[in-house]
């Protein structure tokens, strides 16, 4: 049987010992969440990866966050999620890829 590691969701945040909390409780896994683009720099980037080296935490996944109004129910929601929403379409794209650019750095 494979071994699995469990990890948790980390907001990534300026100035934040982002994987210190991670590590204290044995973790040694994450997913980093995004929902300020203003973060999505080679700055903070590098910062990242400073800070999850020094705990020794493997990044799985990057999720990228969007602007504009959004509802995360069953009803409203799927019209207003992620790039569904005709209006709101080009700006999401954007920022989805600016999530995937950082990702990359």
């Amino acid at each position: 049987m494979a071994a699995f590691e469990i990890g948790v969701l980390v907001h990534l945040k300026d100035n934040t010992d982002l994987f210190g909390p991670v590590a204290k409780m044995g973790m040694k896994t994450c997913q980093l969440c995004c929902w300020n683009m203003s973060l999505y720099s080679q700055e903070m980037a590098q910062k990242v990866k400073i800070q999850s080296q020094k705990h020794n935490i493997t990044i799985t996944a990057v999720w990228a966050g969007w602007t504009g109004s959004c509802v995360w129910d069953f009803i409203q929601g799927p019209a207003t999620l992620g790039i569904v929403p005709i209006e709101l379409r080009d700006t999401r794209i954007a920022q989805l890829k600016q999530g995937a650019d950082f990702a990359k750095m």
